[in-house]
């Protein structure tokens, strides 16, 4: 999981936890799937105020 961040705020960037203590600022979270040699599968982007844990199933069920 990654978290960009973002100047504005909508219905998508959100503020929300932030790992590297960036709490006042917006963000989406990017969710990537990746294979055994680290190649990219899929993805998916989330709302910023979306915990971590909620995230790996909707990315699976996609697939």
């Amino acid at each position: 999981m990654a978290s960009l961040y973002s100047e504005a705020e909508d219905n998508l960037r959100k503020i929300g936890f932030s790992k590297d203590g960036k709490f006042q600022n917006p963000q989406i979270v990017l969710g990537l799937l990746v294979g055994d040699k680290s190649y990219p599968l899929d993805y998916d982007i989330f709302e910023g105020n979306t915990f971590e844990g909620k995230t790996l199933l909707p990315v699976l069920k996609q697939i």
